[in-house]
């Protein structure tokens, strides 16, 4: 049976995602449900790994927004997985 569940780095290439396609900056609770996550889950532990890894900062109390760092990150990853996608079917 194969596993729905989403791998980390498939949740850090959402949000990252959603920020960058969404005006780049948005207040959490969008970015939650645009994101398929649950509050506690995107607060406690992504949004804080992708600001210690400066991918995202938060800007003006609420805004979170993607940083140069963080665009170059989600294009880095999108490529990777792409010729991920390309070998299998090969």
């Amino acid at each position: 049976m194969h596993d729905k569940r989403r791998s980390k780095q498939e949740i850090y290439m959402d949000i990252l995602r959603v920020l960058l396609f969404n005006q780049l900056k948005m207040k959490y609770t969008p970015l939650m449900q645009k994101s398929n996550l649950a509050n506690l889950k995107l607060k406690n532990e992504y949004l804080p790994e992708l600001m210690k890894q400066g991918l995202v900062s938060k800007i003006s109390g609420k805004y979170y927004k993607i940083t140069n760092k963080g665009i170059d990150k989600y294009i880095q990853l999108k490529v990777g997985n792409d010729l991920m996608k390309v070998s299998r079917n090969l």
